[in-house]
């Protein structure tokens, strides 16, 4: 185990450049040498609390004993152990999820949220499907899907395919925008801190801050009496959506495209002032998408079923916002299964059992699959606080620039 980890980060700096011999990309050593522009960057890794003495003594000795400018690490992250379901992970025996299984149950974007937002930083976390399905549930489907839901079914119904330019802004809208601006500026310090869950639970209180408000002002009734308000409300609302795609990027970053596209919005840029980014869609500009790819109903956007007695076969659901088409799934738990052993967060995450309590896995996944890195790293790369990083997770020849 010590000789291995000793020598394995090496391939860190020698992937990169097998990277550039492939032909997949071009100067691999201004991510990795500090005499060829290395030092500009933010070198980051994040990894399992097991393998730190490796990555903060071994890896370090033998770069700098060597003599060359090699970068050295400026931040590293590591997390505790990620647990399944009641017991210990177990790459040998099968148990769990693997991420090629893992795509196929449900897209990315339901992965990335759960991992991110349990990500067992001060403790270990443990993984449930329980909890996975009323998290993607609570979250995704109930906050901020049926925040784009309620608001897009009502324009069009309304207002047609345009922003409503009619009305201003009362006392509510500006108080939701000072909100906000307070919001954005706490999610940012988490981010910049990488306080992975912080993170995470400060977007949900951003998203969930549009419900609130649309649950307050309730410009449906508004209305009958007041047209010109409610268009108010409507306009601000309808904003909040490309606002709420930007933030979501580095967890979500499929649906916010997509919710980008929808509302045919094609900055992308991240709002260091919210008040402006609150006006990007200008009054009577033709915003929406037709009703297929946004606005469905809240009942239309797919909630996970854990039922007893095994799988339930697949259900379709109407295309949405966040393409969360959901695969019910059951895990059907089976105690004399659970390892002794233990694995870290860098480790496969395991593949649940069927009904029969055979394994899912078809064949053992490679190291570099582990749902939970592939998660941190491409959030750590979205996130536009760290706009030259170097995310390494802590296993062999697995660097990402």
């Amino acid at each position: 185990m010590f000789y291995v980890w000793f020598d394995a980060p090496i391939e860190y700096i020698a992937c990169a450049q097998e990277w550039v011999d492939a032909g997949k990309g071009s100067d691999w050593e201004s991510w990795w040498r500090t005499d060829k522009g290395a030092d500009v960057g933010r070198y980051t890794q994040f990894m399992g609390k097991d393998n730190v003495p490796f990555h903060t003594l071994s890896f370090p000795a033998t770069i700098m004993g060597s003599g060359e400018p090699w970068k050295l690490v400026d931040y590293i992250k590591s997390f505790n152990y990620l647990t399944y379901d009641g017991g210990q992970f177990s790459t040998s025996r099968g148990r769990g999820v693997f991420m090629d299984q893992a795509l196929e149950i449900l897209p990315a974007d339901t992965w990335r949220w759960w991992l991110l937002s349990h990500a067992p930083e001060t403790s270990d976390a443990e993984f449930t499907w329980e909890n996975f399905q009323a998290s993607v549930n609570k979250d995704l489907a109930d906050v901020l899907g049926n925040f784009i839901s309620r608001i897009t079914k009502f324009c069009r119904s309304k207002f047609g395919e345009e922003v409503p330019a009619a009305g201003e802004y009362g006392p509510a809208e500006h108080a939701l925008i000072a909100d906000l601006t307070e919001k954005v500026a706490q999610y940012e310090k988490y981010m910049e801190a990488m306080e992975v869950r912080k993170s995470a639970a400060e977007l949900r209180a951003i998203w969930a801050a549009g419900n609130e408000y649309l649950q307050a002002e309730a410009p449906w009734s508004t209305f009958k009496t007041d047209p010109d308000k409610a268009a108010a409300q409507v306009r601000l609302a309808l904003n909040l959506i490309p606002l709420y795609a930007v933030l979501s990027g580095p967890f979500i970053p499929t649906a916010a495209a997509d919710m980008l596209q929808s509302m045919r919005v094609d900055n992308a840029a991240w709002p260091d002032d919210v008040p402006a980014a609150l006006g990007q869609l200008a009054p009577d500009q033709a915003s929406l998408k037709p009703p297929q790819a946004i606005g469905q109903s809240q009942t239309d956007y797919p909630r996970m079923v854990v039922r007893a007695g095994g799988l339930e076969p697949p259900r379709a659901y109407a295309p949405q916002i966040l393409s969360l088409v959901c695969l019910p799934f059951h895990h059907a738990r089976n105690d004399a299964q659970h390892s002794e052993v233990r694995g870290g967060v860098n480790g496969q995450i395991s593949s649940p059992s069927g009904p029969s309590g055979a394994s899912l896995d078809k064949s053992p996944a490679s190291d570099s699959q582990g749902l939970f890195f592939t998660a941190i790293n491409s959030c750590s790369r979205a996130s536009r606080m760290r706009p030259r990083c170097i995310s390494v997770s802590a296993r062999p020849a697995c660097a990402a620039t």
